[in-house]
């Protein structure tokens, strides 16, 4: 059965000579893998559309095999990621974190459209808002999933306090001065960044890069969410990451 089908290319593992297998994320069906015959070759009318950071339109064979792209069009290309080091890392890390949170064949179109209104601000965003367009994606990401981290009252008995100061990555979420006592494994953060993590998770994207955020609050934002993230995946690292942080030690101009 051959259906129309619109995705983003998240990832590319050349095969063959000229072939492709690419991991799409798409509105329809969301995680799939399909096959570009050909793709590789400069002439092929497959090569631009089967490119990582591509939003296309693809005729799709859905067989007993593997899927089979016949066709595309290319509805709108993010390659000015590619231009800068840390959007090309963040971009790559956003890519692995769908490709390992999502389900294979589950359509699920608000997620879609975050991750294709991401990559569109990802690639004129200022350096200096890109880390919490990322932690804002991941939040609402999660949260589209259905994995969202408790940042409203403990996690652990409900209670409702009006600071809190710790999270609790194992038991999903934030957690009350009474629960810290009972409880081993907790993180202790400071003043801002519990509200900071539900700006990032209820504003828009426009709002969220006009609003500066401190390095500081930002990496205690990044330790609770990825230590949440790697519970949820059942990892310690992800190879983008270890990519993001070999670019970040490499002296800068």
């Amino acid at each position: 059965m051959v259906e129309e089908v619109e995705g983003i290319v998240i990832r590319e593992v050349k095969y063959r000579d000229a072939d492709r297998i690419l991991t799409l994320y798409t509105k329809e069906h969301g995680r799939i893998t399909a096959s570009a015959n050909g793709a590789r070759r400069m002439k092929s009318p497959l090569h631009g559309v089967t490119l990582p950071f591509v939003r296309g339109e693809y005729s799709i064979f859905f067989g007993r095999g593997i899927n089979r792209i016949q066709s595309g069009q290319v509805l709108a290309s993010y390659y000015g990621i590619s231009e800068n080091l840390d959007q090309l890392a963040y971009g790559q890390y956003l890519f692995e974190l769908v490709a390992l949170t999502t389900p294979e064949g589950e359509s699920n179109e608000r997620d879609y459209a975050l991750l294709a209104k991401t990559l569109e601000v990802l690639q004129r965003v200022s350096d200096g808002a890109l880390k919490s367009l990322v932690h804002a994606f991941e939040l609402k990401h999660l949260a589209f999933l259905g994995l969202r981290p408790q940042l409203g009252a403990c996690a652990v008995c409900g209670k409702q306090e009006a600071d809190f100061h710790h999270f609790h990555a194992m038991h999903g979420g934030i957690i009350c001065s009474d629960c810290v006592r009972k409880t081993r494994g907790s993180m202790r953060v400071s003043d801002s960044v519990i509200p900071t993590m539900r700006f990032l998770l209820m504003t828009s994207f426009e709002e969220i890069i006009a609003r500066p955020i401190s390095e500081a609050v930002l990496k205690e934002i990044e330790t609770c969410v990825l230590e949440f993230i790697f519970l949820q995946t059942d990892r310690r690292d992800f190879r983008s990451l270890a990519f993001l942080r070999q670019i970040q030690a490499s002296p800068r101009d």
